[in-house]
């Protein structure tokens, strides 16, 4: 369940510009 807790704080982060929480969010949502 660490993705999930992860993916949380990283979409915020991807948002405001990080390219490389992009592929990590990515496989949170999917």
């Amino acid at each position: 369940m660490g993705t999930l807790a992860e993916g949380t704080p990283v979409a915020l982060e991807v948002k405001q510009g990080g390219k490389r929480l992009k592929p990590v969010n990515v496989k949170a949502v999917g």
